[in-house]
């Protein structure tokens, strides 16, 4: 994918602490067979390897890891094998490719091991890696990275979703984990629903945002809350559980299991699409409209390391009050 489909890039957000204020959009850009031949052909020249597994810094904040629940569970993966090894092909394709994104994004997505892997200590790893190979939307690719999804081996409609994650530090980058409906590689896609369960931009280290976009014909809608953990701790200084609980008549979204946004269906009209089945996606995007382009200082390689994702069939009843905490956002709509 070069470009959105209405042919023009979303717009740029306002000011820092503002969310993004259109869709990502997905489509896939080669098929997982080509995507598998190419990943092996850039794996044969990141010689260097996937890095060590990072660790959360002593005495910083982090979400514990809770026990697998033992009932309703309907698809889960701990990401447990051997170091370097490929995540389950069984229940992750991968996204290739160096158009953009709809969002001007720098890197180009690969199936290498160098850019996802496990790293032998119960995560997986996605890593963005600087590169002088390939061909980028802008001239040579400066970057590589990868997205997983799972779109063919598993969507779901209603329950709740979660993630055990730790995002890097550093400008510039953008770590995302996100569901898209079933139906949007169809052109159009009659029904188009995203629910950014976490986004992260490096820039912000402090804040995390949670967002939503539908359409339907004519009607739309762009929402987005930022949360700020209490404390005031960046987010890449540990694990936190990013989770959305959903039925047919809301959307919650929470942070180490506080409550971030609740959205209702009634308030959206046409324009609420979330009601339909909904695959996965983890990735680490560099760059784009809304991070920016990474500074000299910021670091790589780059790691996004996952813990576990869960989905359950019935909406958690586990989500506590919202917290003192400051919160920034809210959407500035795409005109």
């Amino acid at each position: 994918m070069d470009r959105l489909p209405e042919g023009r890039p979303p717009a740029r957000p306002s000011a820092i602490g503002r969310c993004r204020a259109s869709p990502r959009r997905h489509h896939r850009a080669r098929s997982l067979a080509l995507a598998l031949t190419v990943g092996a052909a850039i794996a044969g020249l990141l010689a260097s390897g996937p890095p060590a597994a990072a660790q959360t810094r002593s005495g910083m904040p982090s979400a514990p890891r809770a026990a697998a629940p033992a009932t309703s569970t309907t698809w889960s993966d701990e990401f447990s094998g051997a170091a370097n090894s490929r995540p389950d092909p069984q229940e992750w394709s991968y996204d290739i490719g160096g158009g953009g994104w709809g969002n001007q994004e720098l890197q180009t997505y690969t199936s290498a091991t160098a850019n996802a892997h496990l790293d032998g200590l119960g995560h997986l790893a996605i890593v963005a890696r600087p590169t002088s190979t390939g061909s980028c939307w802008y001239g040579t690719c400066r970057y590589t990275s990868a997205r997983l999804l799972t779109l063919g081996t598993f969507s779901q409609q209603y329950g709740h979703v979660e993630a055990r994650i730790q995002v890097p530090s550093g400008s510039g980058l953008w770590p995302a984990f996100w569901m898209l409906d079933d139906n949007v590689n169809a052109h159009p896609d009659p029904a188009y629903a995203e629910g950014d369960i976490m986004e992260q931009v490096g820039n912000e280290p402090f804040a995390s945002y949670a967002s939503q976009h539908g359409r339907r014909g004519p009607a739309s809608m762009d929402d987005c809350v930022g949360y700020t953990l209490p404390g005031g701790a960046a987010y890449a200084t540990g694990f936190h559980v990013f989770a959305v609980d959903w039925d047919a008549t809301q959307v919650t979204f929470s942070v180490d299991g506080h409550l971030t946004a609740t959205r209702l269906k009634a308030t959206y009209g046409r324009a609420w699409t979330f009601d339909q089945p909904m695959f996965l996606i983890l990735d680490l995007a560099v760059g784009g409209v809304w991070p920016g382009t990474p500074p000299p200082g910021t670091p790589f390689p780059a790691q996004l390391l996952v813990d576990y994702v869960r989905v359950s069939a019935t909406p958690s009843s586990a989500v506590a009050p919202p917290v003192v905490a400051s919160r920034s956002g809210g959407c500035d709509r795409a005109q």
